[in-house]
């Protein structure tokens, strides 16, 4: 009896350490929406940039990421506590600009997978502010999108 107590009881205690948490990503994403005054604060003191970004991802990993200027397509993955997407089309919103001489396609498209950190219901990705003429580095900081009601 005390060996089958004994069993049992190692059981418990192994298959605890094996439970991991579910975290499910899909679905929509948006920045969030604030006033002037915020935006200022914020920015100076942590560096979150306020952009209009909203982000939707689907069960077939495929997402449809879209900014102010443009819309990028594409299939992602998590890894650990990331989101990663992997763009396959970068087109900007403004047609006439696709098929401009002065962004050949090769500039716009991402070499490098976008990596967002998985936070509870919000994402955060770290961006940068360059100046654009010197493409110089103005400001770095961080772009939060939070789940869609």
């Amino acid at each position: 009896m005390k060996t089958f107590a004994y069993i049992i009881f190692l059981c418990f205690i192994f298959s605890c350490g094996s439970i991991k948490k579910s975290v499910t990503v899909v679905g929509e994403y948006k920045s969030q929406r604030t006033n002037r005054v915020r935006v200022i604060v914020d920015y100076h003191l942590s560096g979150k940039i306020y952009v209009l970004d909203s982000l939707s991802i689907n069960n077939d990993s495929t997402f449809r990421y879209k900014t102010s200027s443009n819309t990028m397509t594409g299939n992602w993955k998590t890894k650990n506590d990331s989101l990663v997407l992997f763009i396959k089309t970068n087109r900007f919103n403004i047609d006439s600009l696709n098929y401009s001489k002065r962004y050949p396609k090769d500039t716009v498209t991402f070499k490098k997978p976008m990596s967002f950190k998985i936070l509870n219901s919000k994402l955060r990705t770290d961006a940068t502010i360059k100046h654009c003429t010197s493409n110089k580095i103005i400001k770095k900081g961080y772009i939060l999108l939070e789940r869609a009601k």
